[in-house]
């Protein structure tokens, strides 16, 4: 009897799947044919489609569209803001795919899913979001051109040297647009619009991002002792090189390099015009001395170099001048020449140094501090050795027809040429405990370079005037060639 009876309770069960089954298909079906419109409580964003066809949608979804072109934009920053219309931004929509998939919906997949989807929409509104698109780039660009007022970088902090003793200036934040934020907040915004013409203007708040200065004051603090200085001096006599070398001077100072940093020389001196503040000035140029932008800088570099030196910082890049220079010994120099010659050192300490440098009263002076990393007894010497001098050879002549022949101007001095070694010597307590080789510098001579007159020329003395105050016969006026001296030319150095 129990068997029996649950067989009964199966057999009910099953004739109730079946026709559930049956039922379904039915229904579907029948909900398929009696419309060719969009169900009802289907939604594209906000706008309800349901009960339209798919152009109805299409039409729909399109004026709502163009009411949001017509919408003004304005981002807010602080107390400054910038209006644009939603219209130049490129707004765009994919209505056509958002369209077909409000349609599909109830229709598409098997019987089952149909059906649920059917009755499901009858309970709850269904929301198909439409993808929409802006002109990002440009976006970005007009809020930087805009806004950029109140985008400031972060200062790091400096160093200055006032009255002989070194202060640390504190860093300050900045403030960068965090664009990609603030087009997020500029898409929620359209995505949440009412569609309400009378919202006229969409606010959105902008995003910003603080900046942090990579370095601050507390690096700074352990910059407390002078690790190398040298000074070079210069005649006050050339008021376009001192103006140079002051320049330079000036544009090397007050420069902070952090460890494992290269302080590259050019890069602070360019570019070569008098706009930047360089004069015409002497300059060596293939064996020979000429006027040219920026004449004396060398000077600079070499003062430096040897400021380097004495602060045993590495040295990645120094050329020697093409020939001899006369405010340092050789082998101590380092020439510049933009494109060719540089002068580059490494911070190789674990703490930032600071680079300090002017030029005043003939004298050309660069310090360089830092945190002492050597010992308390050590101390250095550069020495050099000269391996070989070359002889300035015979001088060059060249004639001017339009002088006398006893004319003579030295437009250049003779240089004689070196091969030169320079040496450092390392010294603990006095001792020397090691002798290294820092450079081997070659250097060009070059011969006298002189102006004469023309062999060929006479002078002949002009008539004497006769004496008329007497009757005896006076004395011939003596006349002599007047003599041109010739005028020394000091070679200027570089």
């Amino acid at each position: 009897m129990k068997i029996k009876k649950k067989g009964s309770i199966y057999g009910l069960l099953c004739m109730a799947a079946i026709l559930w089954v049956c039922a379904v298909p039915q229904k579907a079906a029948a909900e398929e044919t009696e419309t060719d419109t969009i169900y009802e409580g289907i939604y594209l964003d906000n706008i309800s489609i349901g009960g339209m066809t798919a152009g109805e949608a299409k039409t729909q979804y399109e004026s709502y569209l163009d009411t949001l072109r017509n919408v003004t934009v304005e981002f807010d920053l602080e107390d400054e803001n910038y209006s644009v219309p939603m219209a130049e931004l490129g707004l765009e929509a994919d209505i056509d795919s958002a369209v077909e998939e409000a349609y599909e919906y109830g229709r598409r997949g098997n019987i089952l899913k149909r059906y649920r989807e059917i009755t499901d929409v009858a309970r709850n509104k269904v929301v198909i979001p439409v993808v929409m698109s802006l002109n990002e780039d440009h976006l970005v660009e007009l809020l930087d051109a805009n806004l950029s007022d109140y985008i400031t970088p972060a200062k790091d902090a400096g160093l200055v040297f006032t009255d002989g003793v070194l202060k640390v200036i504190p860093g300050e934040n900045g403030k960068e647009l965090n664009t990609a934020e603030t087009v997020e907040k500029m898409k929620e915004a359209i995505d949440t619009w009412s569609g309400n013409e009378t919202e006229s203007v969409i606010r959105i708040e902008v995003v910003t991002n603080e900046l942090v200065p990579e370095h601050d004051a507390d690096e700074l603090a352990a910059v407390t002792d002078e690790l190398g200085s040298f000074n070079t001096h210069y005649s006050a006599g050339d008021p376009s090189r001192n103006n140079n070398i002051m320049n330079a001077a000036n544009k090397i100072s007050n420069v902070v390099v952090y460890p494992g940093e290269e302080f590259d020389t050019m890069s602070h001196l360019l570019p070569f015009t008098t706009a930047n503040g360089w004069s015409y000035a002497g300059a060596y140029l293939n064996g020979e001395v000429i006027s040219d932008i920026g004449g004396g800088i060398c000077q600079v570099s070499t003062t430096l170099y040897n400021a380097v030196l004495n602060a045993e910082l590495d040295v990645t890049e120094r050329y020697p001048h093409s020939m001899a220079v006369g405010y340092v010994q050789l082998s101590a120099d380092a020439a510049l020449n933009e494109g060719t010659k540089n002068f580059r050192f490494v911070n190789n300490t674990d703490n930032p140094i600071f680079v300090y440098a002017y030029a005043s009263g003939g004298t050309m002076h660069v310090s360089i501090y830092g945190k002492e990393y050597r010992s308390a007894g050590r101390s250095v010497e550069y020495k050099n050795e000269i391996l070989e001098v070359i002889p300035a050879g015979d001088p060059i002549q060249t004639v001017d027809e339009s002088q006398p022949a006893d004319y003579r101007e030295v437009k250049q001095t003779a240089h004689i040429g070196y091969r030169a070694r320079l040496w450092k010597y390392i010294y603990e307590n006095g001792q020397l405990i090691d002798k290294i080789l820092v450079n081997t510098s070659s250097y060009n001579s070059s011969p006298e370079r002189v102006v004469i007159g023309n062999p060929a020329a006479t002078t002949e003395a002009p008539p004497a005037e006769p004496d008329t105050s007497t009757d005896t016969p006076g004395e011939p006026a003596s006349t002599e060639a007047p003599t041109t001296e010739a005028p020394t030319t000091e070679t200027p150095a570089q």
